[in-house]
């Protein structure tokens, strides 16, 4: 299985985009929306399983990404190479927006 997903990332690397400095692997026919448990877990013949007391957050999710982000006084929070003035609120509004009709 690893070279299967190592062939299917190397294919998905190929179509890739790249913008400045960064690659970009678009969604695709590669891309395939499917749960770690079918995609991987439940094709494994040798796994090991623990119990795990965590938080979960589902990475996909936009707003995740806000629950867990250091935010500013106004609720806001964005990546590192960003530079933010005046903002107030309404950013954390729309991205919460955004997230909820796509």
């Amino acid at each position: 299985m690893p070279s299967q997903i190592y062939s299917k990332f190397q294919e998905a690397l190929n179509k890739s985009t790249e913008i400045s400095d960064r690659t970009y692997i678009l969604p695709n026919e590669l891309s395939k929306k499917e749960s770690i448990d079918t995609a991987i877990i439940e094709r494994s013949d040798d796994i090991f399983m623990s119990i795990a007391n965590v938080k979960w957050y589902d990475v996909g999710y936009l707003y995740s990404a806000w629950e867990v982000a250091e935010k500013d006084k106004y609720g806001n929070f964005s990546s590192d190479n960003t530079f933010l003035i005046d903002m107030l609120s309404w950013i954390k509004n729309l991205l919460w927006l955004l997230d909820q009709i796509t």
